[in-house]
């Protein structure tokens, strides 16, 4: 018998009331192996998350059989990146930024990345997947453009029965808002928290009803406001019909967010009603199509010490939904199609975004090596902001922006593991009168290593 509090076996014990259950019905289907693993200081863990980390844990160790299909794989990439304009300056804006007095925005990046993961996905009821993947930047002129990043996450699925199927995801992740948000010659990042869960019924072979609650959180440190933090709990709810090729659906969400550490935080509450309806045609096409109506109602926690910040409650409505279509066009080529018109957070404060885009993306595989992609994307967004200097703070103001871009891209397997890649894109930028733009080609080269 294993010594308590110093095994897997003893931690599940403790745990046992709301795991034991689950974990016997996976070690009789899965095997019956159990494996010590020693651990400390249990008990100081938080009391949730550390029934959901014995959980996890348990499920996978109990079976040895279990741990022998586990695919491990890892990965390594170097690159460069050469950008006119980084710092996303209007075409109208004098060169503040550019260094050692030159004219000149162009910079060239150097970026290193890696990459480990670890995936279990046999004949047997248990699924995971946990992967974690770091990059650097470092810009050659511009060097407070410099920032790294990382993303490190997993998932958990357990399918209980034929009729029930359990997921669960979290991820951590660092990356850059665009540039022109955040403003000034450094690189702003967000990071963000996320958590969801699935539970998937089917009462009858040709219905199922899901549930998917989340939890986001995502810390933005603004130059005006080092303490931003965005927070939202939401979920919904989807009823829909899988027995053939057709499968309309019903779809209701609701989220609740709160903004905190910046003058004139809100929090809203979004309600939308979706029908859906997917399309499938195996090896040949894929639709899938969601029109619905959204409500967002928008309160203010703390009124802002500066008076002229736009201080706006109320609601918005209006369309909402996407629309993706895929299409094999040969043994060589498929073509992806995707719109959108959605209610979201201002990446770079606590304004509302509405926007409205649709991209459409042309692969091409010559040869099981080599592959091309021509990709354009727009977007059109109206985000409400402060009001232009000399007009009323009563008078609610909103910026209006086309983001374009275009680009190809191409990767080439030279060797079994080894690869290369390159891409070319331009990227558009205009707001509010069509001569304020902020405009910029990039140009990337990559080599990249798989380990698996």
């Amino acid at each position: 018998m294993p010594v308590p509090g110093t095994t897997l076996y003893a931690a599940v014990r403790i745990q046992r009331i709301a795991n034991v259950a689950a974990c016997r019905l996976l070690s009789i289907i899965v095997g019956a192996t159990r494996v010590k693993i020693g651990i400390r200081r249990a008990s100081a863990l938080p009391t949730g998350r550390s029934a959901a980390l014995v959980f996890t844990a348990a499920c996978v160790a109990w079976s040895a059989p279990a741990i022998a299909a586990v695919d491990l794989s890892a990965g390594a990439s170097v690159g460069y990146e050469h950008d006119t304009n980084p710092v996303e300056l209007s075409s109208n804006e004098a060169y503040v930024f550019a260094p050692e007095g030159k004219s000149g925005l162009d910079d060239t990046s150097r970026v290193w990345g890696a990459r480990v993961g670890a995936i279990l996905d046999g004949s047997g009821p248990l699924r995971f997947n946990v992967q974690a993947l770091y990059s650097h930047t470092e810009s050659t002129r511009f060097d407070r453009l410099g920032h790294d990043d990382y993303n490190v996450g997993g998932s958990l699925g357990w399918r209980a029965s034929r009729a029930i199927d359990v997921s669960l995801t979290a991820e951590q992740f660092r990356a850059p808002i665009p540039q022109s948000e955040s403003g000034g010659d450094r690189a702003t990042q967000r990071t963000t928290h996320h958590y969801a869960g699935t539970l998937q019924m089917r009462p009858t072979n040709r219905w199922q009803i899901s549930l998917s609650p989340s939890w986001n959180r995502v810390d933005l440190p603004l130059e005006s406001a080092p303490d931003f933090v965005y927070r939202e709990a939401g979920g919904n709810i989807a009823l829909s019909y899988v027995g053939g090729r057709i499968s309309p659906g019903l779809m209701v969400s609701e989220s609740r967010s709160k903004n905190s550490g910046i003058g004139g935080a809100t929090k809203y509450r979004q309600q939308t009603i979706w029908g859906t309806l997917n399309y499938s045609v195996p090896n040949f096409s894929t639709l899938s199509l969601s029109v619905g109506r959204t409500e967002r109602s928008t309160d203010v926690i703390e009124a802002a010490s500066d008076p002229d910040l736009q201080q706006t409650e109320g609601s918005d409505a209006g369309l909402s939904g996407s629309l993706g279509y895929q299409r094999t066009l040969s043994v060589k080529t498929s073509i992806n199609i995707n719109g959108y018109r959605n209610f979201q957070q201002y990446d770079a404060g606590v304004n509302l975004s509405v926007n409205t885009g649709f991209s459409v993306s042309l692969t091409w595989s010559p040869t099981e090596r080599m592959s091309f992609t021509l990709e354009n994307n727009n977007s059109w967004s109206t985000v409400d902001e402060l009001p232009e200097e000399g007009v009323p703070a009563t008078v609610a103001g909103k910026r209006k922006d086309l983001l374009r871009s275009y680009s190809l891209s191409m990767g080439y397997r030279f060797a079994k593991r080894i690869s290369i890649g390159a891409n070319v894109a331009r990227r558009i930028r205009r707001s509010e009168v069509w001569t304020d733009q902020f405009n910029g080609t990039i140009l990337g080269l990559s080599l990249s290593a798989e380990l698996d």
